[in-house]
């Protein structure tokens, strides 16, 4: 048995590893990039804080073998903490013997998978993650198959697989930009460096293509470049002030892979570790000191209905500028090709101002670390591996071989990922695919239209907004609005011919921005989300300023769609998902946006106080709800998302009664294996701060709703999965 220091290192190395294969963020998000360079995971589905979990493939042994190492501590025990269920969503927490369909839907289901887990955590989806990779990787090998976006993936593949030359260039390629920065001893300096053509990093705002409304013409979105996490995933919410400890202890695992790449940053160009660490504490209490004020769902979920539609500010050039008199805002948005918008759409914008206020000569040293540690951050797919060693051990994980490093370099937002996910659907995933997820997508539209036609509580007013909302979504059906990019206007230099990784990432980065030039100005399209998101992440997500549904490339691997699938299986499968995904359209904070992205509420008046009421039922039942002894659900905090799930459950019931002859114990069993998920012992307190209900419970809480589950198993009073009709919530339909 391993001491108690022993074990607390064993559990951060779990937690690490957790954090490294996932963004436990909402389902809306972005990632950040891990030790390994390959982003983190998210997913809808896969789990619960973010929605995914397991060991990814760039998580090492290591932590394994230690926790391998600690198993007497791991004992099959009886139920404890719930009621009626055991929080099977953590390891050590697995029942004596499998319970009864009727008594734990979710357990029952995935019981095995759980107790072959119980150590290192896992989930199907996860285990599945790794086909992307393998196929493209094949792709991009096979030289007798070409195409515009395989031939330049190619070049670069192969210039990051060349271990021998990244080890011999290390880091001689910026040397020459860290040195200019650290030469700037003044703001106006600082300044003249961010708007010089030849200093070709921006740092402070990533700017993407988005709308003010979707009759209008396609401006620029603007979000924040933190260095230490990720904006577009919520990242904001690891710089709160709390005195929640799971909620401290999230922030400090979310904020630890990035900090141990800034600290090997500064190792980089001279410091020793203990001052490396210290500079990055230093940091990243700049960041967190304005960062905190960028957005994230959990800044909304208490408010009053309404205020989330005030998140977003559409702003002029001018207003922008009046906002930050002191950032060079208009250089930045002038070298990312972005500053002949019409307007810019800002994200919960007093980020902007309180980091303009900080913009000044006594911040200087700080201002330049931001600056630094952006361009390396923007670097990091190229550099050397082996330069962040220190970061991998510390993380237990060994430096990726030549091959995993070159893939992982070209899967990031900022260089290849897009190519990699259009190879993926075209030549792996097929039409097939396409046609069927779409069709799936049109039907779950269409069992919420019936739905909220049959809602009683609803005003003509508000179905008819509700219904104009549906017809006007836009489905990203595993390609963004308009296709992917055109790659034969990319040209990429291989070695032989004087390309080097650094300018070949410069390209790219030209060709990104070439592109969105090219949009801007033009009718809307809801491909925002597609300019912030990777497209092989594993995820799915509605976004409320385009009103899309996004179904990315990197959800549908083998673990929740194959051609030969039924009906069925999809159904209650992706088929959740996506009507999940389509629920958020009308959530407690989608519906605050109309059909066309403008923040104007579906519901008012009486309808928007049914909602709420409706809303704070279900928040009241999680409020009920123990995970672990004497810790109950925070019901407000799972609210949109539980919400999501319960609604994604009704739709895909209401669909499932036109099939004919459909096997409701299989179709429920089938759902329940979506959520398989098993976190390591001792991680689910950390990750219930997040957004999402744990795993278990995104199956159980919302089966128990609806009379067909009932049916299915003859559940009744006394059993663990039996709840009082009165008690039950549903959103929409007869009986809502």
């Amino acid at each position: 048995m391993t001491h108690a220091k022993d074990r607390r290192g064993v559990l951060w190395a779990w937690l690490l590893a957790l954090v490294l294969a996932i963004g436990l963020t909402a389902c809306g998000g972005a990632t950040s990039e891990n030790a390994s360079g390959e982003a983190t995971e998210q997913s809808e589905t896969a789990a619960e804080s973010g929605d995914a979990t397991g060991q990814g493939d760039s998580a090492g042994s290591d932590a394994d073998a230690d926790a391998e190492g600690d198993g007497e501590d791991v004992q099959p025990k009886a139920a404890k903490g719930g009621t009626p269920w055991v929080n099977s969503s953590e390891g050590g927490n697995l029942p004596v013997e499998q319970p009864e369909l009727r008594d734990d839907l979710y357990l029952n289901t995935n019981y095995d998978y759980t107790a072959d887990h119980q150590l290192i955590g896992g989930s199907p989806l996860i285990d599945a993650s790794a086909e992307i990779r393998e196929s493209v990787t094949k792709l991009i090998e096979d030289t007798s198959k070409t195409s515009p976006e395989l031939e330049q993936l190619r070049i670069f593949y192969n210039q990051l697989a060349d271990s021998d030359a990244r080890a011999q260039t290390g880091i001689s390629e910026v040397q020459p930009y860290h040195d200019r920065i650290m030469a700037v001893t003044s703001i106006d300096g600082l300044n003249a460096l961010l708007a010089s053509d030849d200093f070709p990093f921006v740092p402070v705002i990533d700017a993407f293509v988005s709308t003010g409304d979707m009759r209008g013409n396609n401006i620029v979105g603007i979000l924040p470049k933190f260095v230490l996490s990720d904006s577009a995933g919520g990242g904001a919410e690891y710089y709160q002030d709390t005195d929640d400890e799971n909620a401290k202890f999230m922030q400090q695992i979310m904020l630890t892979p990035e900090k141990l790449k800034a600290r090997s940053a500064f190792i980089m160009f001279g410091a020793n570790k203990e001052g490396a660490d210290e500079a990055v504490e230093k940091y990243l209490a700049f960041e967190g000191s304005w960062g905190k004020f960028g957005d994230y769902t959990g800044k909304w979920t208490d408010k009053e209905y309404g205020e989330y539609g005030k998140s977003n500010q559409v702003l002029t050039m001018e207003e922008l500028q009046e906002r930050c008199p002191n950032i060079p805002v208009k250089e930045l948005l002038v070298k990312l090709g972005k500053d002949e918008s019409e307007a810019y759409t800002v994200s919960s914008p007093e980020w902007l101002s309180e980091l303009d206020k900080l913009w000044t000569n006594d911040n200087l040293d700080n201002l330049k670390t931001l600056v630094f540690l952006s361009m390396m951050k923007d670097c990091y797919p190229i550099l050397d591996p082996n330069l962040y060693k220190d970061a991998y051990e510390d993380q237990k994980q060994k430096v990726p071989d030549a091959k995993t490093s070159a893939y992982e370099g070209c899967n990031t937002l900022g260089t290849m990922s897009n190519a990699i996910a259009k190879l993926y659907v075209d030549d792996v995933l097929g039409a097939e695919a396409k046609n069927r997820l779409t069709q799936l997508t049109n039907d779950m539209t269409e069992s919420y239209r019936e739905l909220f036609r049959d809602t009683a509580w609803m005003s003509d007013a508000a179905k008819q907004q509700a219904t104009e909302k549906l017809d006007h979504m836009t489905m990203n059906i595993l390609e963004p609005d308009g296709g992917y990019w055109d790659y034969a206007k990319l040209e990429l230099t291989p070695t032989d011919k004087g390309g080097t990784p650094l300018s070949n990432l410069l390209a790219i980065k030209k060709f990104r921005s070439d592109r969105d030039k090219e949009l801007i100005g033009q009718p809307a399209k809801g491909i925002g989300p597609w300019g912030m998101i990777r497209a092989t992440e594993m995820n799915c997500f509605y976004d409320p300023i385009t009103n899309s549904i996004n179904i990315l490339p990197g959800y549908v691997t083998s673990a929740v769609y194959s051609d030969s699938m039924s009906e069925q299986e999809l159904l209650a499968g992706i088929g959740a998902v996506i009507g999940h995904e389509v629920s958020h359209g009308f959530d407690y904070l989608g519906s605050q946006y109309d059909a066309y992205g403008t923040p104007h509420s579906v519901f008012s008046g009486e309808d928007a106080k049914a909602f709420v009421e409706r809303r704070q039922r279900l928040i009241d039942y999680f409020d009920t709800i123990q995970v672990s002894d004497g810790v109950y659900v925070n019901g407000t905090n799972k609210s949109v998302e539980g919400a999501a799930d319960l609604c994604g459950v009704q739709a895909i019931l209401a669909r499932a009664e036109k099939i004919d002859g459909l096997d409701y114990a299989k179709f429920f069993q089938d759902y329940a294996r979506l959520w398989c998920q098993v976190y390591p012992p001792g991680t689910t307190l950390a990750l219930a701060t997040d957004s999402h209900p744990l795993n278990y419970l995104r199956t159980n809480v919302n089966v128990q709703m609806f009379d067909e589950f009932y049916d299915a198993y003859g559940v009744k009073e006394g059993d663990g999965m039996y709840l009082a009709p009165e008690s039950r919530v549903v959103m929409w339909g007869a009986d809502a």
